[in-house]
């Protein structure tokens, strides 16, 4: 599930339906941490290292780093909504 999430926002980068591709992510990672009774906190962790696993040279402040602080709020809001 992490290395499809962290594909999405690979493939994010600069589409015009970036929310609506980050918000269904972050929904499937939501389903995924609860089947597997993980907290939130220990899939927010697992989907930074996948990400710097597959994207190394992630700088802080580039446009991947913007995208990935989003999916990670989307996923916390929706952890919680539901």
């Amino acid at each position: 599930m992490l290395h499809e999430v962290a594909m999405v926002i690979r493939h994010c980068q600069g589409s015009p339906d970036a929310d609506i591709e980050l918000g269904v992510a972050a929904r499937l990672l939501c389903e995924d941490t609860r089947r597997r009774s993980l907290p939130i906190e220990r899939a927010i962790i697992d989907l930074k290292t996948t990400l710097l696993a597959e994207i190394p040279d992630l700088a802080s402040g580039d446009s991947m780093s913007a995208t990935r602080a989003r999916v990670i709020q989307m996923t916390i809001e929706e952890y919680y909504r539901s």
